[in-house]
């Protein structure tokens, strides 16, 4: 498929005075990347990129309002200074820097202006922070009002002296969707009770913004269509305010989606348990009684016939992506150039959401150069190495295909070995999880681009160190992956649990790619907390076990599965098909079938009788015999991503690159 096939997505738009050259925005997110409040070169690069890979318009956040949305961030959220301090005047040097690159590859920008609410200890009403349960906001006054958007004026200003071509305004979550919601806002004054005063303030920045940016800039809006809080933001009023704002042509655009920080977070950025494009629904919704304003379709769009299709249906006139251009940035471009099977895919895994939780800049599971570009990392980077060498690469997992992938980039003559039949490593498992085929997209890019990149690639053959010698590289890699313990050795109790020798005690491996014999009442520890684990109960319940998920920890994936939003995902799948989940339990040992556990708090022993399996999840060994008797014997020896450090296939990914580069 070419340009010419995609008919509506590369049609150019009018979006308000600029014609835009195709219909893919970058969805307003924050990348977490900045300090003291200020674009950092890293920000800078990051958001350079988005347009010189191909798309019509660079929306960019969060931009906060004003000081006190900060005072209060610093002690309860450590990324506060992440984010862009739109007041302050030296906010104005980056994001010019990013405008006029951005204008120089045809595309066009806007930032989005966000009042937080979050921790701030300030909202409409006296009601609990959604955010920090044991603060009760303080309402805001009038002279907050006014405070407010005086402060919004000057953040108005400075992106106009900038050079932007337009702003946005946030109202997913913060004061202006915390005013709309019908349940948030209890005022009895002009901005509370009927939804005209509860959208009041909204139209009161919106009027502000145009006066300040005049009629040749964009004021872009972010409709909540339905925040999913029973009362709060419903599909009525959403649509009725995305009716007024149609009438008199208040915005010049509207971005429309579903969710709210922090209550319907999960929902807000959808993982892959939910299908992609799975908020087009409530956005035609919109689209159906807007007439005179471009609506944007956000949520999931991690494939450009996908977005095509929502704008051949009429459903949207512009598609907003965040993580499908984090994945691959160049998306438009190949896109346009017909070359869809070299767009790197978005897995929607939420690692990268993950790192914005813990208050990092954001990193992805898919691209290893994401991050990078401030070190020449960026698009069209990879150039040709001095000199040729002759590189065989040992393991045909991520880590490999990638360095192998990059190093034939650079003009190496480059062989990859693997001892299975079929490459992909471990990520073959990976993608066996029940909801989350999506995980082999990475594998699979990587397979087609292997032979593009000219990697002579030599399956079902395991390597010795023999066998390398002989070869008489100039480069070796290995990327030999890691082995699941048996043993059930964890980081808990730094000890391995007894009975592990046993016949009907397995690893995670044996369950998901079908060597271990399963009975018909099955046992799950997860000493490890991710999403294996919950991943391997829920085949094993498929198969028709009764399955206990048994934990050390306060919740099922501990942290890591609250922190990339598939939490709410993952317990109704479980739950819903009757396993029970047992937190804070420690596994004992096993005595025939007989599993002892005990709880971390009491110390209390229970017995689970008849258990016919149990698969202990646990950690993982480096398979790196093959490096150690290497080592010392060849010209340039690299260990990468199991092999050197068992982790998740986003590491392995960016050790691969990385190596890659090196060679």
């Amino acid at each position: 498929m070419s340009a010419q096939q995609f008919r509506y997505l590369f049609t150019p738009i009018q979006i308000g005075p600029f014609t835009v050259k195709n219909r893919i925005m970058v969805a307003p997110h924050s990348p977490l990347m900045g300090k003291d409040g200020l674009p950092d070169e890293e920000f800078i690069h990051y958001e350079i990129d988005k347009a010189k890979g191909g798309a019509g318009w660079v929306s960019m956040s969060v931009g906060y309002t004003e000081p006190r949305d900060i005072i209060f961030q610093k002690p309860n959220a450590g990324h506060y200074d992440r984010h862009k301090w739109l007041w302050k005047k030296e906010v104005i040097p980056g994001l010019k820097r990013i405008a006029e690159a951005v204008h120089e590859y045809g595309s066009f920008c806007s930032f989005q202006v966000y009042s937080a609410t979050l921790g701030n200890k300030r909202g409409p009403s006296g009601v609990p922070c959604g955010a920090y349960g044991d603060q009760m906001w303080e309402p805001v006054t009038k002279d907050d009002i006014k405070r407010y958007l005086e402060y919004h004026a000057i953040c108005c200003q400075n992106l106009m002296e900038a050079g932007l071509d337009g702003v946005d305004i946030h109202d997913h979550s913060g004061l202006l969707a915390d005013m709309l919601s019908g349940t948030i806002n209890k005022r009895t004054d002009e901005y509370g009770g009927s939804l005209e005063n509860r959208v009041r303030l909204t139209m009161e920045v919106i009027d502000l913004t145009r006066k300040v940016i005049g009629e040749e800039k964009t004021i872009g809006y972010t409709l909540t269509v339905d925040d999913l809080l029973p009362g709060s933001i419903v599909p009525e009023e959403g649509i009725q305010l995305a009716k007024w704002l149609d009438e008199d042509k208040k915005v010049d655009y509207m971005i429309c989606g579903i969710g709210r920080e922090v209550q319907s977070m999960h929902m807000y950025f959808g993982p892959m348990y939910l299908p992609p494009a799975w908020q087009l629904a409530h956005v035609e919704q919109v689209k159906e009684v807007v007439k005179n304003i471009p609506i944007v379709a956000v949520g999931r769009f991690n494939d450009p016939l996908i977005a095509e299709s929502a704008l051949a249906e009429g459903k949207a006139d512009v598609v907003a992506m965040a993580r499908p251009l984090i994945a691959d940035p160049e998306l438009p471009n190949k896109a346009r150039e017909g070359r869809l099977d070299d767009i790197r895919p978005c897995m929607g895994c939420n690692l990268c959401i993950s790192y914005m939780f813990q208050g990092q800049p954001v990193r992805c599971q898919a691209n290893p150069t994401m991050g990078m570009e401030e070190f020449g990392w960026g698009i069209g980077s990879i150039k040709s190495a001095p000199a040729k060498k002759k590189v065989v690469v040992i393991g045909g997992g991520p880590a490999g295909m990638e360095a192998a992938r990059v190093a034939a980039l650079k003009g190496h003559d480059v062989t990859l070995y693997e001892k299975a039949d079929e490459l992909g490593g471990q990520a073959l498992l990976a993608e066996k999880l029940p909801g989350r085929e999506e995980m082999g997209g990475l594998i699979r890019w990587q397979k087609i681009q292997l032979p593009q990149a000219g990697v002579k690639v030599v399956t079902g053959t395991e390597v010795t160190a023999q066998m390398v010698l002989d070869m008489k590289p100039d480069a070796v890699v290995v990327a030999t992956g890691s082995t699941w313990m048996r043993n059930g050795f964890n980081g808990g109790s730094f000890l391995e649990v007894p009975g592990w020798e046993q016949d009907n005690v397995v690893a995670a491996d044996e369950v998901v790619s079908g060597t271990a014999k399963i009975g018909k009442k099955a046992l799950v520890w997860d000493s490890r907390g991710d999403v294996i684990a919950s991943g391997i109960a829920e085949m094993l319940a498929d198969k028709g076990c009764q399955v206990e998920l048994a934990t050390p920890f306060p919740n099922v994936g501990a942290l890591n599965l609250l922190i990339d939003c598939t939490y709410l995902h993952i317990m109704p799948r479980l739950l819903n098909k009757g396993v029970v989940v047992s937190p804070e339990t420690f596994c004992v040992m096993v005595v025939d079938k007989t599993v002892t556990v005990l709880n971390i708090h009491t110390m209390a022993m229970r017995e689970i009788t008849d258990v016919d399996t149990v698969v202990l999840v646990t950690g993982k060994t480096p398979n790196d015999d093959l490096y150690n008797e290497l080592e010392g014997k060849v010209k340039e020896l690299y260990k990468v991503g199991e092999a050197r450090n068992p982790h998740n296939m986003g590491t392995a990914n960016r050790d691969g690159h990385f190596v890659g580069r090196l060679l």
